[in-house]
């Protein structure tokens, strides 16, 4: 590191993120912190989640209070060789606090929006982020699971984007999407995003689905498989393990917030993630018109009883290459035994993490995410 001088910023969780509130310092200013550790849990209107050390080195300053509500992008402390003097870091730190609140009076609000695409009878809703200046790797299209959306993404999709085009899509039922499901089976799902590849004209993809959505992307791989360049998924569904129906029961009957707490505490390890905005979201989307009768109906299609994808006997048919990653404490999705699958899977287990593994551990599973795709490329 020598003489350099690393911000510690508030960072940006998904498009709608626009400030953060610091809830606890798991670190004292002087320690010596490595990159990836877990120094400072943040709260979003959205979720809950602790920022991990950009860099190695001493924590050389704290400027951020347990408590303060400050903007995304707002400095947090610094990371600094103890051969940097006290005074350069003094300057470094005013310096930065005068540029952010310049920039911040400077800067609009315009940024990435979600798009809508007819694809044959269905209007699907999605958001594409891609790199600024070059092309990138193959595309990757982001399928989020049961009652979630485009939102799931929110850790996975920029990072992602800084190496290729990425398109986070609402599936039929869900988010900004038709409502109206006329094939809510596995089947069906498929060839919804098979229909919205057409309309995108999109050729060959890298497919990362999460939940339900590794279901939807397995399958996709078995139906056509020259669309398929790769496939990840994140606690997917399609390896014959069972579904746990106390999840898919308590969402569907959640009327309340306090109803959608039993459910959506079952999604992470770390029950503290959820947040009352999350909940209030949740509820929010499914008191919108049609969404009830969709989700019932692509639940009972798609993943209660006999109707429940087993993709087992046939993964190993699959030619794109898999990577299989799972939250080991997943209580939604009980996890494979990953030793036996078949050899085309790459499988990564994440051991604190449950069913929303890729935002429980969100920074390793974007490097094991981009590091797998970038073979493929």
């Amino acid at each position: 590191m020598s003489s350099e001088i690393i911000p510690i910023k508030v960072p940006k969780w998904g498009l709608a993120m626009e400030e953060g509130t610091i809830i606890t310092w798991h670190v004292a200013e002087g320690d010596h912190i490595a990159k990836g550790d877990e120094i400072v849990d943040i709260e979003s209107s959205k979720i809950a989640n602790v920022l991990e050390a950009p860099a190695s080195g001493p924590l050389r300053r704290i400027v951020a209070a347990e408590g303060e509500v400050l903007p995304v992008g707002a400095l947090l402390g610094v990371v600094a060789d103890e051969s940097v003097d006290d005074d350069t870091i003094d300057a470094f730190i005013a310096d930065y606090q005068e540029r952010f609140a310049k920039e911040a009076a400077e800067a609009g609000s315009a940024g990435p929006s979600p798009e809508t695409v007819d694809a044959g009878s269905l209007t699907l809703e999605y958001l594409k982020l891609a790199p600024a200046d070059f092309e990138g790797g193959v595309p990757a299209v982001l399928i989020h699971g049961f009652g979630g959306d485009k939102n799931n993404w929110l850790f996975n999709q920029a990072p992602l984007a800084e190496h290729r085009a990425t398109y986070a899509l609402d599936l039929p039922g869900h988010g900004g999407s038709t409502k109206k499901v006329d094939r809510p089976d596995l089947d069906g799902l498929t060839d919804a995003v098979i229909a919205f590849l057409d309309a995108l004209e999109l050729e060959q993809v890298n497919l990362i689905g999460h939940s339900m959505g590794g279901a939807v992307a397995l399958n996709l791989a078995l139906k056509a498989p020259d669309r398929v360049n790769a496939v990840v998924t994140v606690n997917g569904a399609g390896y014959g393990t069972a579904v746990n129906p106390d999840y898919i029961t308590n969402f569907l009957g959640a009327k309340k917030r306090r109803d959608m707490k039993a459910a959506a505490e079952l999604l992470f390890a770390d029950s503290a993630l959820v947040t009352r905005d999350m909940l209030e979201d949740m509820i929010r989307f499914k008191r919108l018109d049609g969404v009830e009768e969709a989700l019932k109906a692509i639940a009972e299609a798609t993943l209660l009883g006999e109707n429940l994808p087993d993709l087992r006997a046939r993964l190993g048919d699959i030619k794109a290459p898999i990577l299989g990653l799972w939250g080991a404490k997943d209580q939604v999705i009980t996890v494979p035994d990953t030793a036996a699958l078949p050899e085309n899977i790459k499988a990564h287990l994440f051991d604190d993490a449950g069913h929303m593994a890729h935002m429980e551990a969100a920074n390793e599973a974007n490097e094991i995410i981009e590091a797998f795709l970038e073979e493929q490329d």
